[in-house]
């Protein structure tokens, strides 16, 4: 009986919280510019800023990563 509930709650939460935030974030652009609601959140450039940086950090650790694990198999190659 508590897997079902459990269950059901990781399928209902997700959507729920879905769907408040779609509310608070859907409705901001529609706020006038002066409202008090603005100062908690970011400017709007940070919209660009945040995601360009988070990519190009991702794609480099991930470079290494590639990078890093080709030079170890040529190293075990050369041994063999």
């Amino acid at each position: 009986m508590f897997q079902k509930q459990k269950e059901m709650l990781m399928v209902v939460h997700p959507v729920c919280s879905e769907d408040a935030n779609s509310l608070v974030w859907g409705d901001q652009p529609f706020v006038d510019s002066d409202h008090f609601v603005h100062q908690y959140f970011l400017p709007l450039e940070y919209a660009i800023i945040i995601p360009v940086f988070a990519g190009v950090a991702l794609l480099s650790l991930l470079s290494l990563f590639v990078g890093s694990v080709m030079l170890k198999s040529r190293k075990k190659n050369k041994k063999a």
